[in-house]
């Protein structure tokens, strides 16, 4: 237990230590001028951790900050690993697309496919949805996406992960 703790926070550390100087530059919204920042700044971290401990409440709040700034912000194989142990064998993936696509796509996935999203998650904000964890972001300024924490079993795992684009 103490081990996967230590693990977690060293992930954190080294996450941290290298953001700086990577954290990609803010993005337009064309729909509505609005400028978006990177989850991965320091403010936004602040927010969404605070966010985030406050949804989570008593149900291990550090394990579900570490898990989604890792998600939001994460590039290393370690990283990869990480989000790999904290998701099912398939996870639901929803999908809208443009053009002739008439509503969403559904999908069960391999875990191997959820991937960290490397910085590139603008104006990221948490919604709760019953005892789960929504995160919502913008990975271009006419997409959006998002993905989904579920308390199971005293541990959070990502249950869903979505895109659409217009």
């Amino acid at each position: 237990m103490h081990f996967r703790k230590l693990a977690i926070l060293t992930l954190l550390f080294i996450a941290n230590a290298s953001l700086a100087s990577d954290i990609p530059e803010p993005i337009h919204n064309p729909n509505n001028n609005e400028i978006l920042i990177s989850a991965c700044a320091e403010t936004e971290r602040i927010r969404l951790k605070k966010d985030t401990y406050a949804a989570a409440n008593t149900r291990r709040p550090d394990q579900a900050w570490a898990l989604a700034f890792i998600m939001l912000c994460g590039s290393s194989k370690a990283s990869h690993r990480l989000i790999a142990r904290h998701t099912p064998a398939l996870v639901s993936t929803e999908s809208y697309g443009t053009g002739n696509q008439v509503g969403p796509t559904f999908k069960l996935q391999p875990r191997s496919t959820v991937t960290p999203l490397k910085m590139y998650a603008f104006g990221a904000e948490i919604e709760t949805i019953g005892s789960d964890m929504m995160f919502f972001y913008r990975p271009a300024g006419v997409c959006t996406g998002g993905f989904r924490l579920r308390y199971i079993s005293s541990a959070w795992l990502i249950v869903s992960v979505g895109t659409a684009c217009d």
